[in-house]
This record gives C-alpha cells, sequence and structure tokens, in this order.
C-alpha cells in the first residue's frame, strides 16, 4: 500500500506571512507521515503563481485576477478545476480550510464528481477572537 498522499485547499495565501500558522504546522507534521502534503491556494500575484516547496509542503498557488475574486466562491479557477479533475497530484483525501469559505463548495463539487474524498476542517470558523 503506498503511502497517503494529502492536500490541503486554503482559499487566499496571506502576504506576506504566507499560510495561517495552524494549516502551516498541520501541512508540516502531515508531511512527515505521509508521502506528499499539498496545499492548494489562490493568489492574486501572477508572478507567485505555480507549484513551490516549503517545510516539506508542496504549496501550489493558483493566480486568480482581482475581479474573479468576486466570483470564485460560484466557481473553482480553471486551473484548479484541471488540476483537480484530472487528479494531477494523485490525492487521497483533501482537506477544505474555513467553516465559512463560499469557495469551498465549488471546490467540494469537483472534488465529489471525481470521486476524491473531503474533510471540512472548521479551522478558525469557531475559535472567539479577542
Amino acid at each position: 500500500m503506498r503511502p497517503l498522499r494529502i492536500a490541503h485547499f486554503y482559499r487566499d495565501y496571506l502576504l506576506p506571512g504566507g499560510l495561517p500558522r495552524e494549516t502551516a504546522l498541520l501541512a508540516r507534521a502531515m508531511a512527515r507521515e505521509v508521502k506528499r502534503s499539498f496545499v492548494y491556494c489562490y493568489t492574486a500575484d501572477p508572478d507567485q503563481e505555480g507549484l513551490h516547496q516549503e517545510g516539506g509542503v508542496f504549496i501550489r498557488k493558483i493566480y486568480l485576477p482581482g475581479w474573479a475574486w468576486e466570483r470564485n466562491c460560484f466557481h473553482a479557477a480553471k486551473a484548479l478545476r484541471k488540476i483537480l479533475e484530472t487528479n494531477q497530484d494523485q490525492l487521497d483525501v483533501v482537506i477544505l480550510v474555513g467553516g465559512f469559505i463560499p469557495e469551498n463548495r465549488p471546490v467540494a463539487r469537483i472534488l465529489s464528481a471525481v470521486g476524491i474524498p473531503y474533510v471540512l476542517s472548521p479551522n478558525a470558523a469557531f475559535k472567539p477572537f479577542n
């Protein structure tokens, strides 16, 4: 049996700090236990698009132009849709990060259609803030 390949979908790549601390820590911990750990996220900077490796985690940043940020809750970006529909990274499961993130819905629809299981992780959605 081959080791698992797990991906996290986190809507945006926050600059300059990158991914939220919890998502980055979880992805790094999983990278030690599974064959590959991926994070898929959107970026508004076309120069950042592509596959990068940070701390043992493969981060696939998908460019989404500014005008499309308002509409991406209805459709996944074309590049992300292609990656998921073809299961380019041979994923076994995807973790959708964020409880109240509308962009998770179109990604979940694609994953269901191609038979890749997913889990919704509410992350900070239910954590009280000071």
